[in-house]
């Protein structure tokens, strides 16, 4: 009799334990098909960042994935981060002539990356594409 129950235990466990398999499975497989979305349309544009954070995006544009971008100054700094980003806590995208990165791909699926200048550059644009 106890043999008996150990087994009809095992079996519940087993059975337990391939129904968590297979519904992990499907929330692995829903993710990376959700994250594999095709892209439909390239957009290409500028954002001009000046000495307080501005958003990284596209005028009318809801949202998108990923965005690359370039800083197209041969000497000044844009530095890149969340909305309270600044000169000091940014990341450095280096002007196209600097040892630093001159260009960042950055995810913008849950929050909008900004961008800022140092005061003394006052501003400067930074060209960025994106797939929608």
């Amino acid at each position: 009799m106890q043999l008996k129950l150990h087994e009809e235990t095992r079996k519940r466990m087993k059975n337990k334990a391939m129904a968590f398999v297979v519904f992990a499975s499907v929330i692995v497989a829903s993710a990376f098909l959700m994250a594999q979305t095709p892209i439909k349309t390239l957009v290409t544009f500028e954002v001009t960042c000046g000495t307080s954070a501005t958003a990284v995006k596209a005028s009318g544009q809801a949202g998108y994935r990923t965005v690359r971008c370039a800083n197209t100054s041969t000497t000044k700094t844009v530095y890149v981060g969340g909305s309270d980003v600044t000169d000091s806590n940014g990341y450095p995208v280096g002007a196209t002539s600097a040892a630093i990165d001159g260009a960042i791909t950055l995810d913008a699926a849950v929050t909008a990356p900004y961008c800022v200048v140092a005061a003394a550059d006052t501003s400067q644009t930074m060209r960025c594409i994106t797939g929608i």
